[in-house]
């Protein structure tokens, strides 16, 4: 963090800094012996990115992420800010599978099926392909407009093959 800081003392705007400060605040916030003001100090870093850059995606991963690790629902403008993420880096499959994960909670069922599919369809993408096609199972009949949630599918127990039969 120190080396951050030094380039931020230089320019104030130095992007790759506020990343790695960000990074660097996180990590030491779980460990901190006052997180909620931990995560705070983290946040700003945070919003310094998203005011440089108000659309990049890593801004607003970061910023659900931020939520998240403090056990917080996020906010609806996190959540919105990491489906535009999802739609600006569509070759993140991590972040699709993330975004499959959140939509069903909303309760757009259809809408988080189509962010998984592509994951699902990867031949690269084998555990990422895997899970997007067991989630998609789970979501398939699920009613839309009623919030979904993921609990039960985590509960299920073995992982599905590629081809949707239970392995061993």
């Amino acid at each position: 963090m120190a080396a951050a800081d030094r380039a931020l003392a230089i320019d104030p705007t130095a992007k790759g800094a506020l990343k790695q400060k960000r990074l660097a605040l996180f990590a030491a916030a779980d460990k901190a012996e006052d997180e909620r003001a931990a995560y705070a100090k983290a946040d700003q870093a945070v919003a310094a990115l998203n005011r440089l850059e108000p659309d990049h995606p890593y801004g607003l991963i970061y910023t659900i992420q931020g939520h998240i690790a403090r056990g917080e629902i996020p906010p609806q403008p996190a959540r919105n800010g990491l489906v535009r993420a999802a739609k600006q880096a569509p070759f993140d499959l991590g972040l699709a599978l993330q975004v499959g994960q959140l939509l069903p909670s909303e309760g757009a069922v259809a809408a988080a099926i189509g962010a998984l599919q592509p994951v699902a369809a990867n031949p690269h993408g084998e555990a990422l392909s895997r899970q997007a096609k067991r989630m998609i199972a789970f979501l398939q009949g699920k009613p839309e407009g009623v919030p979904v949630s993921f609990a039960a599918f985590y509960a299920e127990g073995p992982e599905t093959a590629p081809d949707g039969a239970p392995q061993g």
